[in-house]
């Protein structure tokens, strides 16, 4: 855990910069490295918090932080629900075969 306040505020820079990649790969579709990413950036996070004091600037951070993964986490929703409807349509798509291929 993190004590002194410019250690913070630099863990949270490094978060900050972390969570813009992941929202640019949520955009490119690269899992993988949002995957990453986001396990770099619980374990800073871990060594963040609790904060005891917010200022202007810690809260400025934490607000971006929030922003762009409300952001992610949107898209990641968008693109589960894609894939549930793509899922859904191959099942019906593989029924509607085996039921024509039955003797």
């Amino acid at each position: 855990m993190l004590v002194n306040k410019n250690e913070k505020l630099t863990a949270l820079q490094q978060v900050l910069q972390m969570t813009l990649d992941m929202e640019q790969s949520t955009q490119s579709e690269l899992w993988d490295n949002v995957l990453t990413l986001e396990q770099q950036r619980k374990v800073l996070l871990d060594k963040v918090f609790p904060i005891e004091t917010f200022d202007a600037e810690l809260s400025t951070l934490i607000e971006q932080i929030r922003d762009l993964n409300n952001l992610i986490e949107a898209q990641c929703s968008k693109v589960k629900g894609e894939l549930q409807k793509e899922l859904t349509e191959m099942n019906r798509n593989k029924r509607a075969m085996n039921a024509y291929l039955m003797p």
